[in-house]
């Protein structure tokens, strides 16, 4: 179960980062497949990719 004080978007980034760490792919879904595989809003998917992003695990084009 998500920690609440923490906010859904950092454990989906978790989540995400995992994910993309095992695929090994170059590229990710849309954002909006992303928030449908993760059953998370559009909104809850941007903060995580974006903390992903400033973390610097992925880059966005």
């Amino acid at each position: 179960m998500p920690c609440k004080a923490r906010g859904l978007h950092v454990d989906i980034a978790q989540r995400l980062a995992a994910d993309v760490v095992e695929s090994r792919s170059q590229f990710l879904p849309s954002m909006r497949e992303l928030a449908h595989r993760y059953e998370v809003s559009l909104p809850t998917m941007w903060k995580a990719v974006q903390l992903l992003k400033e973390e610097g695990l992925i880059e966005v084009a």
